[in-house]
């Protein structure tokens, strides 16, 4: 039965880790949505408002290249258009079945705009050669001006980045129970391994011999009886104990009163 239990456990643990480690694998979802879109006209300026950057919740990455200078910049709405004046400009939607952005021209009188370093109509400002990607989070009523040098035409790629929640929070403790449940069935296997040492063996008693019948006349020998005392063992004993009780009388009769006087209470002969 344990080693049932055992099987059983190892099965649901290997499931539960394998599914454990596809959810942030094989099945995780993507961290952020790209929306993308290639300019082609020789408009000067490309705007883009905070009701494209807000089309999906999240900060938005925006990255620009397809220049050799590229300068970017945001401020408030009215302050950029006024800035912008009758020059001509692209503007980017969002386009959400298509996941994509969609660049719309609008024509002015001007073809050039003014250096745009420095001004004190923006909030921040961005400037590199020929690539640009940052990061803002940009509320309503305020847009993002892209330009090259006022010029030549506004960068020509363009893309926003959102960023998706694609957590997986049963990831972890499917993995942790796996590993648990797999901990389990090791020690039932053990146990099971120790118990089936433990009992191996016959589990049945030996059978006693039949008794052979006894045969009419026949009479069972006597068994000898057991060795006396009195043979090598009873004088090797003896021969050991003469010796001892020969010095004991030799010893008493050594210390007696004709030999020892002084120590043994006798007086000296008389002369």
């Amino acid at each position: 039965m344990r080693l049932i239990a055992a099987i059983i456990s190892f099965v649901i643990a290997f499931a539960m880790i394998a599914f454990g480690i596809a959810q942030r694998t094989v099945f995780a979802e993507p961290d952020n949505i790209t929306a993308s879109a290639v300019t082609t006209s020789a408009a000067p300026v490309t705007l883009i408002d905070s009701s494209t950057l807000r089309s999906v919740p999240g900060r938005q990455g925006i990255d620009v290249s397809g220049a050799d200078n590229v300068f970017a910049a945001y401020g408030r709405t009215e302050d950029v258009l006024a800035w912008v004046g009758k020059a001509s400009y692209n503007t980017l939607s969002y386009d959400p079945a298509r996941v994509r952005l969609v660049s719309k021209l609008v024509k002015g009188e001007e073809a050039t705009v003014p250096d745009p370093h420095n001004s004190d109509l923006w909030l921040d400002e961005y400037s590199r050669a020929r690539g640009l990607n940052f990061t803002v989070n940009v509320p309503d009523g305020i847009t993002v001006i892209l330009i090259s040098d006022g010029t030549q035409p506004a960068p020509t790629h363009v893309s926003i980045r959102w960023p998706l929640d694609n957590r997986t929070p049963w990831s972890g403790p499917l993995i942790v129970g796996g590993v648990l449940l797999l901990a389990v069935g090791i020690a039932l296997y053990l146990w099971e391994l120790a118990y089936l040492r433990r009992v191996r063996g016959p589990q049945r008693k030996t059978p006693k011999m039949p008794k052979v019948p006894k045969q009419k006349g026949y009479k069972q020998p006597r068994r000898p009886k057991p060795a006396t005392t009195t043979g090598r063992r009873s004088a090797r004993r003896m021969v050991a104990v003469v010796p001892v009780l020969l010095i004991g009388t030799l010893s008493l009769s050594g210390c007696s009163t004709d030999l020892c006087p002084e120590f043994m209470g006798g007086s000296s002969a008389s002369t």
